[in-house]
This record gives C-alpha cells, structure tokens and sequence, in this order.
C-alpha cells in the first residue's frame, strides 16, 4: 500500500511537473494574467462563469447581463459545471485570474491520470499507460481550448471509460454508478462535448459490451438505469436550453470530422501552423494504434507492422492538402486495420476487442467525406446526428472531437504493451517507458508563435465610470460604443458587471435575435455617431429602460476614427434637458444618467421578463399628471 501511495505521488507530481514545462504561464503569471486573457471569446466565458458564481441557483437561465432576453443563456455557453469549480475557488480567497489558472492546471492533471487508469485497465503495462497519458497535457490542442474552458472540460471522459471497465470486469454496481455521474458530469461541464459522448461514444462502447458478452442482460439493464438517471438529471439541468435549441436548432455549417482532422506532422520543436490541431499527432502515437492491430507470430509482426504503418507517411503528408487521395488512401487504411484485427481475432483481449469496436463507431459515426465522388452523401454522421438532441451550436461538432482522445490513447499504449521490450520487468521496462514518454513529449511539445504572449491580463474598463451608478440597483445599463458588426467584443463589458451589478444591455456575446438587433441598432445607430439626443434616450427609456449610459472614449475613438469629436459629443450631452444629464466624466469615460428629468403625462416603459418576475417594479410620480398610463410588456 505504502508503495502504491509512494508511486501514486510520484505520478502526480511528474504530470505537474510537465504541466509546469509545456504550460509555464498559468504558473508565473498565477495571480494577475491568464492564456489570452485578451481574447473576446475567453472573455465572454469567463464573465458568465463569474456571473454563474454569484448568481442563485434559479438565476442560472436568467442572466441579467442579457437583458432584456428572458433565459438568455439557452443561446449560448451553459457553464454550470465549471462554474461550481469557480465558486470553490472564490470561497477559498481565489480571484478570477487564478480560478482561471488553477482550473487549467487541475484540468491537465485529472485528464492525464484518467488516461492512464484507463490505459493500465486495457493495456495492463505501467510504463506504457503513462508513456501515453503525458499526451493529455502536451497535446497541441491545449492552448487552443484554452480560449474555450467548456471544450477543455473534456477530462471527465477517461473516466467513464475507466469505470465502464470496471463494471463490465466486475459487475459491482458502484462502478455502473460512478460512470454514469461522471458522464453527467461531462455534460455538466460541456455541452458540446458531453452530447458527443451521450451520442457517439457511449452507444459504442455499452452495446459492443454486450454483443461481446462482457456484460449479461441483467447487469446490461442495471447499468442502463444508473445511465437513465443521469440522463433524466441532464434533463432536469437542460430542459430550457432544449427547448430553446427545439425552436432554433442551426442545421448548417457542420461538415463532422473529415480524415485530414486525425493526422498532423510532428511538431519537433517548431511552432505549428494555424490549422486545428489534428487528433493522433506525433509518429509515436500513430506507431502505437498500428502495434494494436498486430496479431500474428513474433517472427512476422515486424512485417505486419510495416505493412499497416506503410500508409501512415503518406496520410501524414496529404493530410495539409485535403482531397479524394487523402479520403482514398484512408478507407485503404482502415480496411487494413479491420482485416488485421479481424486475422488476429482469437488473441485479442476481450477489453481490447471492446476498445477496438467503440473507436471504430465513435469514428465512424462522425467521419463525413467531402471530395471522393458518390460518396460525399453516404455517411453515417447525419443519421446518427439525427438521433442527437436539438442542441444549438453542433456545428462545433469537430472541436468536440477530441473528447475521444483518451480512447485512442488507451489503444496506443495497448499496442506499444505488445513490444517484446516492454514484455519484461524492471530497469528494462522503465528504460523504455522513458524513452516513449521522452518521445510522445517531443513530437507534441508546444511553443508559442514568435512575437507573441500566451499569458495576457483580462482587459478590465474603468472602474471608476461605475462609481457614480447605484450599485445592484435594478438598474439598466448601456455601454459604448455598443458593438454591432462584432458583437463577442461586447463581452468586454461583461467582465465588469462586477463593478455595478446592475442589467446589461450589452449581453449578448454573439447569438442575438435579428429582430432585436435592428431595432436596437435603429435606436443607437450601427457607429454611435450622434448617438446622445434626447429623441433616442426617450426610446432607450421606454422601449428598454435603460437608466445609465457608459461612455468609453478610447473605444469610441477606435470606431469612429476620423469622425470621433469628443468635445462636440459632450456638448450634446450639455443640451440635453428632458432624458438625459452628465453624472460624471473624466479623461477616460463619462456616465450619462437617462431619465425623465421634465413633468410627463404618460409613462411608457418595457421591461423583461425576468425583470417583472424577481422584482416588484414601483413608479414615483413627483407631480400628480393630468392623466397616466403604464404599459408593462
């Protein structure tokens, strides 16, 4: 026990440790900066996650920050998952910046171990699950997902698989249980990757079980309801994002995962293009799948190995320049592999037959081709996309790929388990389990483009400009400019909700209703030039209550460029006498208080609805009018 704690520790710690080398910044910078802290997208994410923390439960759907939309969040990121991690971080006395850093890092180091529980259960060789887990933390895919936290949160999957074993070898139920909560966890998480594992990887995985005869009808139905239960939990959490997602489900722009998506050339010390990274980089990696599939007499498995690896170059190189050769050449190689698998049958594993059968559907299943005639339409992706849930957003169905990592990486060390040299013991065994680690981490090291910084600060805005609006007022706040041709940058302004804590009308990141975007743009015009009059803060008042505007002169300078006239912008702040004053004003913003600030006889006034159900809505009449009226939306 003793020594199985001590090795334990010890493989921690080399995960840190090469999380430390590949991945420097999210420990240097711990405290004030984060990876591409500057990006619109990771800015988005990170403000819903830090609105998610201090939001109550049954606020989750009804994001202020999106007023005036009622359950807003159905349109884009559901963060929960995350967002539980970033509580306790905020409980411990962690800030945003190393919430942000320290889930990166725990990340790595929970996907890299799930890795090699699952490689030690299907391979049975120490050295080579762990030679092969470290491809969990030096892929390059890494910094990539970065940017999107959801996308990384894929470090669950492993250990589904790794509990899916278990049961299937044992039958004890606390298995079946803790595969099915960590699948909910992954849908949790990440809803992109999580109905890539719903729909493309567990299907696979259980009913190969079963036509396998790993698992009998019995325990086959006992896993079904530990899945059921967690399934009715995904719906309990999800049902408005469903429902959502029934009425806007976005049928195009999803091409699947195309054979160019799985091959890539070794890194080699030298920073990579700006194409995705593919699935199974690295020579080692690829080396290691082909090894799987060899099952003949030791006299001849060099041979065979050659033979199944003989494509490989070549897919490697074709893969920069997609094309029918490329598709050609790939369905040659998996025929070669399923008639090697096929040969050697009988001296196949049970557990490896399994892991043969998931990985060939989880493929297959999202494997779409575009350029070999008559074939472009015959694909198994759109029928099984089919059965999947209305789901907004599964274009990104390719970026969620890469959940099926940990399967392939189980398979590789498989393989490499089979080299005669790692079919010993001792100071042999873990010569090579170095040098394969040694290799995996060099075809795969990651080094940022010249000329550029990995670790940037979050651009936070002036501070001082939310001084002067009431905090957590119910108040409703427009920030400019308001970004209309690239509206993620608005996500800027969500960051520092946490500076008023009041509605936000510049809420939504990208997926925004075309209708409420012309409206909203006839209003405040699409650059904001001679935006400030009192006709236009009238129709801001009463069609979306809006009670403060921010002005951000720098930025306004960007979009304006030759036109931006401060001066002339103050003055008509100045002129204004009905539905508008300056509230305050410096070098780097000014603060617009919008009201009715002259005796009316109608008020007309919009609100939301998630606006009209928290709170009690009360007007105050400082002169009694000769007649009102009030209209409630």
């Amino acid at each position: 026990m003793r020594r199985q704690a001590l090795f334990l520790l010890a493989q921690l710690l080399l995960y840190l440790l090469l999380t430390l080398l590949f991945h420097p910044g999210p420990f240097a910078r711990f405290s004030e900066q984060v990876p591409y802290g500057d990006q619109d997208d990771l800015q988005f994410i990170l403000s819903i996650v830090d609105r998610s923390v201090h939001a109550e439960w049954r606020d989750q759907y009804h994001f202020p920050m999106f007023y005036p939309e009622s359950r807003p969040l159905t349109r884009t990121h559901p963060l929960f998952g995350i967002s539980v991690f970033f509580k306790a971080f905020r409980l411990a006395g962690l800030n945003l910046e190393q919430s942000a850093n320290l889930y990166i890092i725990l990340g790595l180091i929970a996907g890299a171990f799930g890795c090699f529980l699952l490689a030690r259960e299907a391979s049975g060789s120490v050295p080579a699950s762990l030679a092969f887990s470290l491809l969990y933390i030096v892929h390059p895919v890494n910094p990539l997902h970065f940017v999107w936290l959801n996308f990384f949160s894929r470090f669950w999957v492993p250990y589904i698989l790794f509990f899916l074993l278990r049961y299937f070898r044992s039958g004890a139920q606390r298995y079946a249980a803790a595969a099915a909560a960590f699948a909910f966890l992954e849908m949790f998480a990440c809803i992109h990757t999580g109905t890539v594992t719903w729909v493309f990887l567990l299907p696979g995985i259980v009913l190969a079980a079963w036509a396998l005869r790993l698992v009998d009808l019995r325990r086959l139905l006992c896993l079904g309801g530990w899945l059921l239960l967690a399934l009715l939990l995904i719906l309990a959490v999800f049902y408005p994002y469903l429902q959502r997602g029934g009425e806007q489900q976005d049928a195009g722009g999803n091409r699947g995962v195309q054979p160019a998506d799985l091959f890539g050339r070794a890194a080699w010390l030298a920073p990579r293009s700006d194409a995705p990274p593919p699935l199974l980089p690295g020579v080692a990696v690829l080396a290691g799948i082909v090894l799987f599939f060899v099952r003949v007499r030791p006299g001849r498995r060099l041979a065979a190995f050659l033979l199944l690896f003989a494509p490989v170059p070549a897919l490697i190189a074709l893969a920069a320049r997609p094309g029918p050769w490329l598709e050609a050449l790939f369905l040659a190689w998996l025929a070669l592999l399923a008639l090697a698998l096929l040969r050697g049958w009988r001296q196949t594993t049970a557990v490896e037959r399994l892991l043969a059968i998931g990985a060939a559907f989880f493929l297959l299943s999202q494997l779409k081709l575009e350029h070999l005639p008559g074939l472009r339409s015959f694909s198994l992706f759109g029928a099984v996309l089919s059965l999947a849930p209305p789901l907004r957003d599964l274009r990104f169905i390719e970026r969620a790929f890469f959940s099926g990592l940990p399967l392939f990486i189980a398979l590789a060390a498989a393989g490499a388990a089979r080299l005669p040299q790692l079919a010993g013991s001792g100071a042999r065994a873990r010569r090579w389990g170095a040098v394969l680690a040694l290799l995996v981490a060099a075809e795969n090291l990651y080094l940022p483009v010249p000329g550029t910084a990995v670790m940037r600060p979050i651009p936070y805005r002036d501070s001082g400009a939310y001084a002067a609006i009431p905090f957590q007022a119910d108040q409703v706040v427009l920030e400019i400019p308001y970004h209309f041709i690239h509206p993620v940058r608005n996500s800027t302004y969500l960051l520092n909700w946490r500076f008023h804590r009041n509605f936000l009308l510049n809420g939504k990141g990208r997926a925004r209703p075309v209708r409420y975007w012309r409206e909203l743009s006839a209003v405040i015009g699409r650059r904001q030039d001679g935006f400030l009059t009192d006709a236009r803060l009238q129709r801001l008042l009463h069609d979306y209550s809006v009670n403060w505007v921010v002005i951000h002169w720098d930025l306004l300078r960007l979009q304006l460029r030759k036109s931006f006239d401060r001066g002339r912008i103050l003055a008509d702040i100045g002129r204004l006498r009905r539905f508008g004053r300056l509230a305050a004003s410096s070098g780097a913003y000014a603060v617009v208080e919008v009201g009715e600030f002259a005796p009316v006889s109608e008020i007309v006034r919009t609100f939301s609805d998630f606006h009209l159900r928290r709170h009690v809505l009360a007007v105050e009449l400082k002169s009694p009018p000769a007649g009102a009226s009030a209209r409630l939306n």
